[in-house]
């Protein structure tokens, strides 16, 4: 039903907003995982989801890959500084973090795939590809439009590859999933 912490939220843009999800768990072992959600705005009385699979073909190096879809409400200056995956939570719907109005929220529709491998132990090398499509959730109160080739342009599209190098050097794990 979790994260407990994004099951409500607030903001400018949606209002009242409930979020509901879910993930495959049947042992602590499973090589694959499927995680999913659904939420509804009352105030933009839009409904938004995400949805997220990987698969763990070797335990030993922990060589994994995954993917997944959303399409959600998000703050972007937050979700670039603090998401591990495509369907972590947002600060942008959450009352527990949030002061001041905020109503420069962003429309997103993204898909993300990436691979990873743990060659030695606690060092991680990962690759991720993204494809997002972004519009201002609020253009009565925050605009994103741009100018080009005289084109009035209302959605920005991005597409990036990020390598990541981790090293948790002596870092102890209770559950490795």
């Amino acid at each position: 039903m979790g994260p407990i912490t994004s099951i409500y939220g607030k903001n400018e843009v949606e209002g009242d907003r409930i979020r509901l999800g879910a993930r495959t768990y049947f042992t602590q072992n499973d090589p694959w995982r499927i995680e999913f959600y659904n939420a509804y705005g009352f105030k933009d009385q839009q409904f938004k989801y995400g949805v997220e699979g990987r698969y763990m073909f070797n335990r030993v190096n922990r060589f994994m890959i995954g993917g997944g879809t959303k399409r959600d409400i998000t703050q972007l200056g937050v979700q670039l500084t603090t998401e591990d995956g495509i369907l972590s939570r947002s600060f942008a719907s959450s009352t527990v973090f949030a002061r001041g109005e905020n109503a420069s929220l962003s429309s997103v529709n993204q898909t993300s795939f990436f691979t990873s491998i743990e060659p030695w132990k606690n060092f991680q090398v990962r690759v991720d590809g993204t494809m997002q499509s972004i519009k201002s959730a609020n253009p009565s109160g925050f605009i994103l439009m741009y100018f080009r080739n005289g084109d009035l342009r209302k959605t920005t599209n991005d597409s990036h590859v990020t390598i990541s190098l981790i090293a948790r050097p002596g870092a102890t794990f209770s559950n490795r999933s």
